[in-house]
């Protein structure tokens, strides 16, 4: 590179540039090589970042691969494995729902079951709750959480499905007039009804602990709302001796 200043200079003597080049000053002349040589510099610069850029995407689409392959193996393993008959009733129940959640509706009998639903629930809830209210008697019937001097512990009829038939009544009904209204705003008001509920009988649960010794082993046989469908708490218990 120092010798183009001067092999510039000798050819400008000769004539050897055209016109318009000759007889340039040698510093434009190391100014024009300095910067072809970063032009070069920054094409291998470049060329070596896509190299790199690409061998990254290589490498990391080669570990998804292997994390996708090492995870399918082990849900291969689990499934395998086996699992109890509840386990696998609840896990096809899932993927049914899932389904007909996709599809948007149930097959052949999403039609009378959507027109029925809304008033059965109505009429369930409407039960429960006169159910309840007898039982209880005018004695012990109460809108407060907390139990009316003379409390009688009722384990009977209604209450031995469910420790708070009237609450879990008002929530049914509740949930069949949202879908007898195809009402999103009710459903969303049950639910908010079910949880103030909730709160509301625990802190009457814990009141009436403090007036029956009993009410401890009552609430431990017994559901808190809704009565259970399924019990598998016998074969579990078998499983686990």
């Amino acid at each position: 590179m120092r010798l183009l200043p001067l092999v510039s200079a000798v050819a400008c003597v000769r004539g050897f540039l055209p016109p318009t080049a000759r007889c340039a000053p040698p510093a434009l002349l190391r100014a024009d090589a300095n910067d072809y040589e970063r032009v070069q510099q920054k094409e291998e610069a470049d060329m070596l970042a896509d190299w790199e850029a690409r061998q990254a995407r290589r490498d990391g689409g080669a570990r998804a691969a292997d994390v996708a392959s090492s995870f399918a193996e082990n849900v291969r393993a689990n499934v395998a494995g086996g699992s109890t008959a509840p386990s696998l009733l609840f896990v096809a129940g899932q993927a049914v729902l899932l389904l007909c959640l996709a599809a948007g509706g149930v097959p052949l009998v999403g039609g009378p079951i959507q027109a029925v639903a809304g008033p059965g629930l109505v009429v369930a809830g409407a039960g429960f709750i006169g159910a309840g209210l007898l039982e209880l008697g005018p004695a012990n019937l109460t809108p407060f959480a907390t139990p009316v001097a003379g409390n009688e512990l009722k384990t009977n009829g209604v209450f031995a499905l469910s420790r708070h038939p009237i609450y879990a009544g008002l929530v049914v009904a509740s949930a069949g007039f949202s879908v007898a209204t195809v009402s999103f705003q009710r459903a969303l008001v049950t639910g908010m009804l079910f949880l103030l509920l909730d709160s509301k009988s625990e802190y009457e649960e814990k009141k009436l602990r403090e007036v029956h010794p009993a009410y401890r082993a009552y609430a431990q046989t017994t559901p808190k709302f809704f009565p259970r469908l399924f019990d598998f708490d016998d074969d579990d218990d078998d499983a686990a001796a």
